[in-house]
C-alpha cells in the first residue's frame, strides 16, 4: 500500500515561502533556487517509479508544468544578465584571485562580470529554445489518450 500525500497546491505552498510581492532579498532568491532544484531532484526521482508518470493526460499536465517553468526562465536570465552588466561598471568589484592589487582586481572583476553577462545571454536564448521544444512536445501529447479495460 503506497501512501499518497493529500493534494497540494504548488501556487499555495511556494506562496506561503516566497510571497510574489515580497518581501524580497538576495537570501530569499537563494533559497526560492535551492527550492527550485530540490523539486527537480523529487520530480527526476519519482519518474523513475513506474507510479511516478501515470497515463498521458497526467503526463500532459505535468508538461505543462515543466514547460512553464521554462518559459519563465528567459526573464529570470535577462534579469541577472542586466545584474551581470552592471556589474561591469561597478567601481566596487574585484576578482577573488586579484584583491591585494586593486586595479588588476577591478580590471579582472570587470572582466568576469562581462564573461558572465555574454554566457547568461547565450543561457536565456538556450532556455528559450527548451521551453519551445517542450510546447511542441505538450503539443503532439495533447493527442494521446488510452483506451482502457472496463474494470
Amino acid at each position: 500500500m503506497t501512501h499518497t500525500p493529500e493534494r497540494l497546491d504548488g501556487d499555495d505552498v511556494v506562496n506561503e515561502h516566497w510571497p510574489y510581492d515580497g518581501p524580497h532579498s538576495p537570501d530569499s532568491v537563494r533559497e526560492a533556487t535551492v527550492a527550485l532544484s530540490a523539486l527537480v531532484r523529487y520530480c527526476k526521482n519519482a519518474t523513475t517509479h513506474s507510479d511516478g508518470l501515470g497515463y498521458a493526460p497526467q503526463v500532459y499536465t505535468t508538461l505543462g508544468g515543466l514547460t512553464e517553468t521554462a518559459e519563465r526562465l528567459p526573464q529570470l536570465m535577462s534579469q541577472l544578465f542586466r545584474w551581470a552588466k552592471l556589474t561591469e561598471t561597478d567601481a566596487t568589484v574585484r576578482h577573488d584571485q586579484h584583491r591585494a592589487d586593486a586595479d588588476r582586481g577591478a580590471a579582472a572583476g570587470q572582466h568576469a562580470a562581462s564573461e558572465a553577462a555574454e554566457l547568461l545571454h547565450s543561457a536565456s536564448l538556450q532556455v528559450g529554445a527548451l521551453a519551445d521544444t517542450l510546447s511542441r512536445v505538450r503539443a503532439e501529447l495533447a493527442h494521446l489518450c488510452h483506451d482502457l479495460p472496463d474494470e
